[in-house]
């Protein structure tokens, strides 16, 4: 018996998922000593080492907030809050004003 059309767009879509919106999230932190070796950017080690601290344990935080949201109201309902908080943040970055050094 072959799988119906509904799993193969759920598999489907959870993997796109995962490639576009979470391993260039992973394969980011790798490169930030990289940022150090420009003297433009005013970058140092203390700024790498807050970097490497705080992401995983933002994402930490937003996996004990989600996982019981999903529980609560459903997968779609906690995909839904996860894209609205991230749009939030994105842009708050984005109207942040640049700093003047």
């Amino acid at each position: 018996v072959g799988w119906s059309a509904r799993r193969v767009a759920v598999i489907v879509v959870t993997t796109g998922t995962y490639v576009i919106g979470i391993m260039p999230v992973h394969l980011s932190i790798p490169l930030v000593p990289i940022l150090e070796d420009d003297s433009g950017l005013l970058w140092s080690k203390s700024n790498t080492h807050i970097l490497l601290l705080v992401v995983p344990f933002m994402e930490g935080i937003g996996l004990i907030a989600l996982g019981p949201l999903a529980d609560v109201c459903g997968g779609a309902c906690a995909m839904s809050w996860y894209l609205g908080t991230a749009a939030v943040a994105l842009v708050i970055g984005a109207l942040a004003p640049e700093p003047r050094f």
